[in-house]
């Protein structure tokens, strides 16, 4: 029988896979556009149909998780993620990569959801906020490592091999998991139906409360995506940076995240969920005002300048983007599954189309998608400020 650390444990290896295959082949992106015979737009595309698809799923699995039991939805989600990966792999050409890259969006979101409702199952209150601070470590950690990987990878094997290493990876992780991992979700085992009181979806997607913390999970993550679908073709086409150069260039601001991730899961329990939206809201501030001043002329813009400047932001996302999951769900206890449905759901319809309309034009400087970035975390700002007040 796994111990509830154990569980969280495996919720953080699955995630590992998950968050790799996002990012993974960001450094052939441009070597696929060319081989693929298509447009930098239409290549974007295959990263941003991820956090659309994984809206979509998120609530079917979260919603009917609560009802029957966690296990059958995570074998269908690791189905899907596998049968979607081995597309990739074998892809001929665009049409069949980007079905597969919708299968792969499809499993994650499903999972994604699954993951914060496994974990909201075994904990609660700031033991829950520690967790979702380490499975929030393993993003920026994951989105660092997978492109120097993936870009290694490419030089020496070539790009099907990339997609190759996450589809073996999900088969023994699915195998592992189907045949060791318990049922987490006690509510099935009392009920067939949801409990009294719980919150329904369309209780969440009219409360005022629950979308200012979304939105204050959700913008941090805008940020980050904005500039990793952007800065590709920039810093590969236009800096002329190779694919490894750029894998380990990017990893800088994804490892600040890391280390204020790190941060944040050791002390959260003892300083609470204002003072560390307040800590955010200090490095979100302070990266506006830098980048104003590089924007403005005060400062000489430079590419490892902007990384740097990112990296401030990155530290405190943390913070934020935790903080925030953790009060939305200890405000719905009893419906976790459709609570973590939610969250993905706003999540990734913001990033969809916040970062998916900001990635439909071709740039040929970093300083639009700069200007992007401080308009996303000056409404991060806003929000925070305005949550910190009611919780006065």
């Amino acid at each position: 029988m796994l111990l509830p650390k154990h569980i969280a444990w495996t919720v953080f290896a699955m995630n590992v896979i998950l968050i790799s295959s996002i990012d993974i082949y960001i450094p052939a992106a441009p070597y696929l556009s060319h081989l693929f015979e298509v447009e930098d737009s239409i290549m974007k595309l295959t990263f941003l149909i991820n956090p659309l698809l994984s809206s979509l799923m998120g609530i079917p699995f979260g919603r009917y998780s609560d009802k029957v039991g966690r296990r059958p939805f995570i074998i269908a989600g690791t189905c899907l993620y596998i049968i979607g990966s081995l597309l990739c792999t074998v892809a001929p050409g665009i049409e069949i990569f980007f079905v597969g890259r919708c299968l792969q969006a499809m499993g994650t979101g499903g999972l994604s959801v699954l993951s914060g409702a496994l974990l909201a199952d075994i904990f609660a209150g700031a033991t829950l906020a520690r967790y979702m601070g380490i499975l929030a470590s393993i993003y920026p950690l994951v989105f660092a490592l997978a492109p120097i990987i993936g870009a290694e990878i490419l030089t020496h094997f070539g790009w099907r091999y990339i997609f190759s290493i996450n589809l073996i990876a999900m088969v023994c992780m699915a195998v592992f998991m189907w045949t060791i991992l318990p049922e987490t979700n006690r509510q099935t085992k009392l009920s067939s139906k949801p409990a009294e009181g719980m919150a329904g979806m369309r209780t969440l997607l009219f409360s005022g409360t629950a979308f200012l913390l979304v939105m204050i999970h959700a913008m941090p993550i805008c940020f980050n995506g904005i500039f990793t679908v952007n800065s590709p073709f920039i810093y590969i086409d236009n800096f002329l940076m190779t694919p490894t150069e750029f894998a380990y260039i990017q990893a800088i601001p994804v490892s600040t995240q890391f280390i204020g991730a790190f941060i944040y899961k050791s002390i959260v329990e003892r300083i609470g969920l204002a003072s560390s939206l307040k800590f955010g809201l200090v490095t979100t501030i302070t990266f506006i005002l830098v980048s104003v001043c590089m924007m403005s002329g005060f400062i000489q813009p430079d590419p490892y300048l902007i990384i740097s400047i990112i990296s401030i932001f990155s530290l405190g996302s943390t913070f934020l983007i935790s903080s925030a999951a953790t009060l939305i769900l200890d405000k719905n206890p009893g419906n976790k599954g459709l609570t973590m449905s939610y969250i993905s759901f706003m999540r990734n319809m913001a990033i969809s189309i916040g970062v998916g309309v900001i990635s439909t034009f071709h740039y040929e400087t970093i300083t639009p998608i700069i200007g992007c970035m401080i308009a996303a975390a000056a409404l991060e700002a806003i929000l925070v400020r305005a949550q910190l007040r009611k919780m006065m």
